[in-house]
Parts: C-alpha cells; sequence; structure tokens
C-alpha cells in the first residue's frame, strides 16, 4: 500500500514539474512584440516588389505564418486598447457631448466590400472635395482657387507613403517608384532616403502648419515644388465655411494665396474642411470602440482622394508591420509610439478599417509592409 501510494505521489509530482516547465518554456519564447531579434529579421524578406523569397520547406512556412498571425492578433489588440486610452483625449476641435458614436450594429459581419462601398456612398453625399471659386468665399481671393480636380487622369497603381520609422532600412524604394502615382505627406523628405522611401513623388498632403510655421520653409524648400499639393486645415465640428474662414486651426491663407498668386500654374489645391468631419462620421460608424473626436490623420485623408482614382493603393506601412518601432519618422530620432497606433487624431480607428478593406495576405502585411486596397472601380456595390 506504502509503495502504491508512493508511486502515485511521484506521478503527480512529476506531472506537475513537467506542466511548470512547459509554461515557462511557452512564456520565454514567445515572441516580443515590438522588438525582432537579428535572426527573426533575418527570416522576413523586406523585398521592394511584391515578391517574396520562397521559404525552404514546409515547417519554416508554417512557423513564419504562425508569427504573422500571432503579431497581426497583437497588432490589432494594441489598436484597440489606443481607443480605450483615446476616449479620455481632450477634444480641441468639438466638444464629447458634440460627439457622436453611431456603432455599426453588425461590425463583426461587415466585409472588405462592404467597407469600401460604404466609404464610397459617404463620399458621394459629402464635402469631401477641393473649395472652388465657385465657393465664393474669401471675397476677391476665392479667383486663386483652382478649379480642376487634384487627379486629371485615372491611374492603375497608386503608392501612399506613410512616415513611420519603420522604413528606416526598409529597401522598400524601388517598390514604391514602381507605382504609377506616389503620395507623400507634410515634410517628408525622399533626399538621402531613396533607397527606404523612394524618390517619386505625385502628390503631398500637406497639414495648415506645414505653410505657417518658418521651419517648415514652405516658400523656398523644393520639397513642394513641381507636384501637386492639397493643403488641409480642421474646422469646428459643424461650423460653416464662413466660420472657419475667420478663424482657421493654423494661421496659413495668407500664405496659400500668396503663393496661389505668385504661381499661377501651380497645382495648389484647398480642402473643403467640413469634408473632414464627414470621413470622422465615416470611422465613427465604422469603429468597433468609440473614437476620439478629432479630425482625420493625412494618411486617411490621403486614402480618401486616391481609392476614387486609382485601380488599387497600398498603403505603406500604415499596419505596422514586424519593423515596427517607437521611432515617430524615418527622418527624425523622436521616440513616441503614438505616432504608430494614435494619440490624437483617430489613428487607430484608421488602422483597423484598412486592415478590414486590405486584400492582400499576412506576409505582404505585417512581412513586406503595405496594405493593399482596391479602387472604387473595381467594386461593384
Amino acid at each position: 500500500m506504502k509503495r502504491y501510494s508512493f508511486c502515485i505521489w511521484v506521478a503527480v509530482n512529476f506531472f506537475a514539474a513537467a506542466t511548470i516547465f512547459y509554461i515557462v518554456a511557452v512564456v520565454h519564447f514567445q515572441s516580443k512584440p515590438h522588438r525582432l531579434t537579428n535572426q527573426s529579421r533575418a527570416t522576413i524578406s523586406y523585398l521592394s516588389s511584391s515578391k517574396r523569397v520562397p521559404l525552404v520547406n514546409s515547417s519554416s512556412r508554417v512557423n513564419l505564418q504562425d508569427r504573422f498571425t500571432s503579431h497581426k492578433h497583437r497588432v490589432i489588440s494594441q489598436l484597440r486598447q489606443s481607443l480605450l486610452q483615446q476616449k479620455t483625449v481632450s477634444a480641441r476641435h468639438f466638444t464629447h457631448n458634440q460627439a457622436k458614436f453611431f456603432g455599426p450594429k453588425k461590425f463583426k459581419d461587415l466585409t472588405s466590400k462592404d467597407f469600401l462601398c460604404n466609404l464610397r456612398s459617404k463620399l458621394k453625399k459629402s464635402h469631401f472635395q477641393t473649395l472652388t471659386p465657385k465657393t465664393k468665399l474669401f471675397g476677391k481671393k476665392c479667383q486663386w482657387l483652382r478649379s480642376d480636380p487634384i487627379f486629371k487622369r485615372q491611374y492603375d497603381s497608386c503608392a501612399i507613403v506613410s512616415s513611420a520609422g519603420a522604413l528606416l532600412n526598409s529597401e522598400m524604394g524601388a517598390f514604391i517608384d514602381n507605382h504609377d502615382y506616389v503620395v507623400r505627406f507634410n515634410n517628408a523628405p525622399v533626399l538621402g532616403y531613396e533607397e527606404d522611401v523612394g524618390k517619386k513623388t505625385s502628390l503631398r498632403i500637406l497639414n495648415s502648419q506645414i505653410l505657417s510655421k518658418p521651419r517648415f520653409y514652405f516658400v523656398n524648400s523644393s520639397l513642394y515644388h513641381n507636384i501637386s499639393l492639397v493643403v488641409w486645415d480642421p474646422s469646428a465640428h459643424n461650423s460653416s465655411l464662413e466660420q472657419w474662414a475667420q478663424n482657421p486651426d493654423f494661421p496659413f491663407l495668407n500664405t496659400f494665396f500668396s503663393r496661389r498668386k505668385s504661381s499661377v500654374d501651380e497645382d495648389l489645391h484647398l480642402l473643403d474642411p467640413r469634408g473632414l468631419w464627414d470621413l470622422w462620421d465615416y470611422l465613427s460608424l465604422h469603429s468597433p470602440l468609440p473614437i476620439p473626436a478629432n479630425p482625420p490623420s493625412s494618411g486617411f485623408i490621403g486614402l480618401a482622394l486616391t481609392l476614387p482614382n486609382c485601380q488599387y493603393v497600398d498603403l505603406i506601412e500604415f499596419l505596422p508591420s514586424f519593423r515596427i518601432t517607437e521611432q515617430c519618422h524615418y527622418y527624425d530620432s523622436v521616440g513616441d509610439i503614438g505616432c504608430t497606433i494614435g494619440d490624437w487624431h483617430p489613428l487607430a480607428a484608421e488602422k483597423l478599417v484598412a486592415l478590414s478593406m486590405n486584400q492582400a495576405d499576412e506576409a505582404t502585411v505585417f512581412g513586406d509592409g503595405y496594405v493593399r486596397i482596391s479602387g472604387f472601380s473595381n467594386v461593384v456595390c
């Protein structure tokens, strides 16, 4: 009897020890969310084209796919957590009692097509357009507003290049330049970073700070010449154009009209600020959680501009890939993870929406570093 009890005691303790060893091993070898080892970096191929190096064997393929899926789940979790934390963000442009969280009744049932069709429908009924002389705003200055569209024709492939720090050492430059139309933002440079971000620029989207603050050298910098430019400045929610024109968010209008008057042929446009809140309404309707009451980012503005005019749009490092870093921009050393997951704009909601629209596989999104979204012309609603 004693021998039998002793055997049971040994078996129970052996099983407990094995269980503890397994748990410790799993925790120890679990991949970390923000840091990659040199071995991990060597495993992932960051090519400057849509082709990826074939994996050596089926076992490697399975392990790599597991890492893609694990990283995807961590990204989604971090973005949702960001939305929860942003509920306390103070809104500069309209108060929380004005904010309306519509919240989709069947959010989980929406397909990629639904997200695209809903955005197309929203844009058709919105103020998301450029201001033209027909606006009858700004008095005599309105004659200097352009009346032609930003996009002069349809394009096959468009790239929206984020300014994410993850682009540094990405070697995506050739892939980016291979697109027919390339969108960049604010003062993000290309000189010296061509291997990572390319050198082609078709359109640069500028927030009004670029025009209003001397440190951005809007008048003289080559960044803002010989390309299309579109400027946006946020208004207060539900304010009229007249109210916004009298009190813009930043004092940029004199610089804008001075540039238009001196460079009549320059392709410089101004967005209707009311359209920003139309985009905000769309994001609010298609977010699983309430979003901060602040205007969308330049990145999402770029997506809304390109989808009606491109066969497909590649968002470069908009979703955090395996290259994720706390570095805010590829061209500076500022460390702020909020630049990636959102701390003022409804950036987390924008990224979740982009992921819902995405048609590329996980290896492309989280390995190569871009989301591919079909243009409106390819979607039958």
